[in-house]
């Protein structure tokens, strides 16, 4: 065998893998196409045949469908809570001719969603996926809760609507970081002319949540008699 020297050693982080277990001793795998016998892999290790045999499926399905790769991609960095990753997909969107829709919470789901797929010959110019409700802060009990009660055409609403253990003062406090509340904080400056901020929407929220449980110890309902 001929002596080779490393030039360089490139860190890339952790990458997931997969183990597996031959019955035979020998150590040449091939790996075909099932739709074309041409397409052969071959390797001398059966490790290196499942890293391209992996690779080979995701560059396929990313080219071939992007938005579905991409939601996917999203929610599974969703799942493992990899926000920074997350941020870095987002950005990728645009790229790919892909629009990420406004956060909101009426419009949002659980998970990355496509709303509407490009189809340039239907006058569809460009594909929009709506974003996720889990962000930073929200966990997926909280964001299944949030997805179940909608929709929310007011904060009193989100408040008396979702469980009191889940969505509380941080998960508002997340979401109103995340943009979740732009809608309803334009409303309330047509409404009433003054800007309401984040921060003063969270103790809002607190206030109206706290009145809900006090009513509930005594057993009355709360309502609004002009609405």
């Amino acid at each position: 065998m001929k002596k080779s020297k490393i030039k360089s050693i490139k860190k890339i982080g952790k990458k997931k893998t997969y183990n597996l277990t031959m019955e035979s001793d020998q150590h040449n795998y091939a790996i075909y196409s099932a739709s074309d016998d041409d397409s052969f892999v071959f390797s001398a290790n059966s490790h290196s045949s499942a890293y391209g045999f992996t690779s080979w499926i995701s560059a396929y399905l990313k080219a071939n469908y992007t938005a579905e790769f991409m939601v996917c991609s999203l929610d599974v960095a969703n799942e493992d809570k990899k926000h920074d990753k997350i941020i870095d997909l987002e950005r990728d969107l645009k790229k790919m001719n892909i629009k990420l829709a406004d956060r909101d919470l009426n419009n949002c789901d659980v998970n990355y969603k496509i709303v509407r797929k490009e189809d340039k010959a239907n006058g569809v110019d460009q594909t929009i996926v709506s974003p996720s409700l889990m962000v930073k802060g929200v966990g997926l009990p909280t964001a299944q809760n949030i997805a179940d009660n909608k929709p929310y055409k007011s904060l009193k609403e989100l408040a008396s609507k979702t469980d009191f253990k889940l969505v509380n003062k941080d998960t508002i406090a997340s979401l109103a970081e995340a943009d979740f509340f732009k809608n309803m904080i334009k409303e309330h400056y047509k409404t009433t002319n003054k800007r309401l901020s984040k921060g003063k929407l969270v103790a809002q929220f607190m206030v109206i949540r706290n009145d809900l449980k006090k009513a509930a110890k005594k057993g009355v309902e709360s309502m609004d008699l002009f609405e």
